[in-house]
Order: C-alpha cells, then sequence, then structure tokens
C-alpha cells in the first residue's frame, strides 16, 4: 500500500490539509477571538497555529517512516481516516448553519492559549493520525518538503482568516457565501475521503 507515492499526490494531500483548515472548529474560534483584537493578534495566532501544524505533520511523517507500508495498522488507519472525512463532509452539507461564521468568539489573550488549544483540538489529532499517518510513507526526500508545504498552507489560510476575522464588514461578506465554501470543502473532502479508501483496500 504505497499510499503517497502511488495513489495519493502530495497536491492532493495539501488539498485535502487546506480544506479541513477551513472547517469551523477550536483553532479558527481560537483564532477568531486573538484576531477580533486586532489583526495584529491574529496573524501572531496564526503562526503559533503554523507552527503546531508543522510539529504534528513532522511527527506524523517521522512515525509514519517508521511503520510498514503494507502493516495492516496503517490500512487500519486509512479506512478509519477515510471514513472520518467522508463523515466531515456530510455534516458540512447538512448541518444547518445558525448565525454568522464563528459568532461570538472567546477572547483568546495570548499565543500560548492559541498553541495549547491546537495542541489539544481533537480532530486536528484524528486527522493527522487516521488521514496523514497512512500517507506518510513518502520517499525520504520529500518528507520534508511534505512538513514545509503543510506548514506554508496553514500559515497562508490562517493569515487570510486573521484578516478576515479583523475586519467585520469582509467577515459578513464570507458569512454570506458560507454555503459555497461549505459545498466546495464538502466535495474536496469526501473525494479525498473516498481516495485514500480505496487505496486502502
Amino acid at each position: 500500500m504505497a499510499l503517497p507515492t502511488d495513489s495519493i499526490s502530495l497536491t492532493t494531500l495539501l488539498f485535502a490539509q487546506a480544506a479541513m483548515l477551513v472547517t469551523p472548529g477550536p483553532n479558527l474560534i481560537a483564532l477568531s477571538g486573538a484576531a477580533t483584537r486586532s489583526l495584529r493578534h491574529g496573524l501572531a495566532a496564526a503562526a503559533v497555529l503554523a507552527s503546531v501544524v508543522a510539529l504534528f505533520a513532522s511527527a506524523t511523517v517521522l512515525l509514519g517512516t517508521t511503520l510498514s507500508p503494507g502493516s495492516q495498522a496503517l490500512r487500519a488507519l486509512a479506512v478509519i481516516g477515510a471514513v472520518y472525512l467522508c463523515y466531515v463532509a456530510s455534516r458540512r452539507l447538512v448541518q444547518p448553519r445558525q448565525g454568522g461564521l464563528l459568532e461570538r468568539p472567546p477572547r483568546v489573550t495570548t499565543c500560548i492559549e492559541v498553541g495549547l488549544t491546537s495542541l489539544t483540538n481533537p480532530y486536528a489529532i484524528v486527522f493527522y493520525g487516521g488521514v496523514m499517518l497512512p500517507a506518510a510513507s513518502l520517499q525520504d526526500g520529500r518528507c520534508s518538503l511534505l512538513v514545509a508545504c503543510m506548514a506554508a498552507t496553514a500559515l497562508t489560510i490562517y493569515g487570510a482568516f486573521a484578516f478576515i476575522f479583523s475586519h467585520p464588514r469582509v467577515r459578513r461578506v464570507l458569512d454570506r457565501n458560507r454555503r459555497l465554501v461549505d459545498v466546495a470543502t464538502a466535495g474536496c473532502l469526501a473525494l479525498f475521503g473516498g481516495r485514500l479508501l480505496a487505496a486502502a483496500l
């Protein structure tokens, strides 16, 4: 089961990661709480979140390289990850929205709080354990590239959200078009989940 090199490209992995990053959850709530104070606080929080992503990705890659590509453990994790992605996609499509995007976020005051929130984010733990770990047996020369690309993607997306959250008018525009974002990300997650499941079976 050579998931990354034969079945799932690096670009596909990054698209799946991006779709997860824009899914509302603890990370975006923490970022929103920081960015509503000021853009500077939001960008600092975005940098912290991207650093945690790099940490998770590095740990996943290191662990993935110690496991046999054809092991039953990786196959089981891939199935779990695929089911999880399809579950998240279905919730994005059928769960009704109440109010605006991440309405009434908590006031996160320090980068330490943002970092702790991200480190204990259960959605991130499941994503990296069930999705990224089965796909982490990249060739040695691509492991560092994977980590760098995932950190850069996270910094870009979280930085964009920091700008959005710190500007109420821009935030309202996103709220009005949230359904389009939901459909696009749900489709990406479902496609990747299906591909991961097909590669595992």
